[in-house]
């Protein structure tokens, strides 16, 4: 008979310690926008932290802006946070950030496409309507796609029309 009394024998398991990790998140991005009371300044920051690098993006809406990077070794947290606090002090509030996580400049070509996109965009002949052509939404076509729209844009605007049957040509080549 065993006795009521006795104790269950337990065995211990040793006790982890949590420990932070040096580890920093690898990359991290925030988005903010500007719109003065006004309405006619409408302005864009974006935020990127890779490593110990800040990539900061900035510009008018619709824009292509201009991009700036540099490395803050050890210090690449506190300033990214720095950057952060001094832009909502100046009023931009933070948007819902759909950007790349590892950006990279526009091109010389996609500057060219968007100047030109822009004027036939505002040319009251080609356009009558003012529509938008959504020239930003068409950077992400390659180079030589871009520079053939770009000429097409320019040959219209001579011409005063669009030359469909030749957009059409190039579209059945694709």
């Amino acid at each position: 008979m065993v006795s009521k009394n006795r104790k269950k024998k337990t065995t211990r398991k040793p006790i982890k310690t949590l420990r932070k990790s040096k580890k920093k998140t690898k990359s991290k991005s925030a988005y903010f926008e500007y719109k003065n009371i006004i309405g006619s300044i409408h302005k864009f920051w974006r935020i990127v932290k890779d490593g110990t690098k800040i990539t900061t993006h900035y510009g008018k809406i619709g824009s292509l802006g201009r991009m700036t990077t540099k490395d803050y070794g050890t210090k690449v947290d506190v300033k990214y946070d720095q950057l952060i606090q001094s832009k909502k002090k100046k009023g931009y509030f933070e948007v819902i950030d759909y950007g790349d996580k590892k950006p990279k400049p526009p091109t010389n070509m996609q500057r060219e496409y968007i100047k030109i996109c822009r004027e036939a965009e505002k040319n009251s002949k080609l356009n009558p309507g003012s529509r938008n052509f959504d020239c930003e939404g068409m950077l992400d076509w390659d180079d030589e796609t871009l520079q053939w729209r770009a000429d097409w844009y320019k040959d219209a605007m001579k011409k005063g029309k669009f030359n469909w049957s030749k957009y059409e040509k190039h579209a059945r080549r694709k």
